[in-house]
């Protein structure tokens, strides 16, 4: 991975995430917040004008954009669920093995 990638942080300790995604910032990295990705894809769709119900062309763009941000929304949930179980299968694995084992 080149730096100028974008990265998704997944972490459920706050502060060793802004940790992280200070380092990755600094390398150069582009860091993505799922929360933040999350309510920027709400609050565009909460922010469209309304519209006139007689122009088929708006209404169109209008459910694709729901569409959109739909399933961006999901899966950014879906991204942390899975990202949050993998974490506690990990934190399970190396609470079985003890200190110093499988280094």
């Amino acid at each position: 991975m080149n730096a100028g990638s974008h990265l998704l942080v997944v972490e459920d300790d706050e502060d060793l995430r802004a940790c992280l995604t200070v380092v990755l910032e600094e390398e150069g990295y582009q860091v993505a917040r799922v929360e933040a990705i999350a309510r920027a894809a709400r609050d565009s769709l909460e922010s469209l004008p309304p519209l006139r119900r007689s122009e088929p062309e708006d209404q169109r763009a209008v459910e694709r954009l729901h569409v959109l941000v739909t399933v961006t929304v999901e899966f950014a949930e879906e991204a942390l669920a899975e990202a949050e179980k993998q974490l506690a299968l990990l934190g399970e694995r190396t609470a079985r093995r003890g200190p110093g084992e499988g280094r």
